[in-house]
């Protein structure tokens, strides 16, 4: 039989475990725009807590990777418009094809936002996310963005006056 120590005072691990377990500092304005810094991103503060990072796809050319960090500093949010609903018109075989693209992405997701613009986002909580994570959504959310935008672009239309 195998010796198992029996800890009799559990309560004296708990501040140990309590520190290995404790979530990362939340995101606040200003330590958002400074990671966007520290990562060397080339990028400009669209208002108070919203900012575009700039990136050039294979595919889809240049684009923005826009972050934006909730009113209450409870979410953050990013994404990229892939195309402006006055660019195409969404045909069937188009949301055929966004729906089963939306399913091969990973971590993004993929759609119409509600003024019909083709959007690809990722959401996070400010106090799950550190700088290593934030680096990691937005390359993932850019190269889903170039990649969304190869495969869709034969379906995208100009919409018909």
């Amino acid at each position: 039989m195998a010796f198992v120590p029996r800890m009799t005072k559990w309560w004296m691990a708990l501040p140990a475990l309590l520190a290995a377990t404790a979530p990362a500092a939340a995101f606040t304005k200003d330590t958002l725009e400074a990671t966007l810094t520290q990562d060397g991103y080339n990028f400009a503060r669209a208002s108070d807590a919203v900012w575009a990072i700039d990136f050039n796809g294979k595919s889809a050319g240049p684009f923005k990777v826009v972050v934006a960090l909730g009113a209450d500093e409870k979410l953050v949010v990013m994404f990229v418009i892939i195309a402006d609903h006055a660019k195409f018109t969404a045909s069937r075989e188009l949301l055929y094809t966004l729906a089963r693209q939306n399913f091969a992405l990973d971590r993004a997701k993929l759609g119409l936002d509600d003024d019909g613009d083709l959007f690809v986002r990722i959401d996070g909580s400010p106090h799950a996310i550190d700088a290593a994570e934030l680096k990691i959504d937005i390359e993932q959310l850019a190269a889903c963005a170039d990649n969304a935008y190869a495969t869709l672009k034969p379906l995208l239309q100009a919409p018909q006056n």
